[in-house]
């Protein structure tokens, strides 16, 4: 998500967290009884050793798993291996 690298201050740190602008210009409220941080710049890293049983590397943002499941992408992949248009688009 970009709000972890950028914008979205008000869930990192406590001093962002409360202003004197209107909702009305689009500001959020503050958070009540903060105890963030709720999101970090901190990248989920998993590492998993290559074999040859290995058929494709998926590199994806946490908003495609939250779509999607790890079965529905290898399907993906394996019926499009050969049309790399579709198998981006899909």
């Amino acid at each position: 998500m970009p709000t972890r690298s950028f914008g979205d201050f008000r869930l990192k740190k406590i001093e962002f967290n409360t202003h004197n602008f209107s909702p009305d210009l689009g500001y959020r409220g503050e958070i009540p009884s903060f105890t963030g941080p709720y999101i970090t710049h901190e990248p989920d890293i998993q590492i998993h050793d290559l074999s040859k049983n290995d058929s494709w590397l998926i590199l994806a943002t946490d908003g495609l798993w939250d779509e999607i499941s790890r079965k529905q992408v290898a399907k993906i992949a394996q019926e499009n291996d050969k049309d790399h248009k579709t198998l981006v688009q899909r």
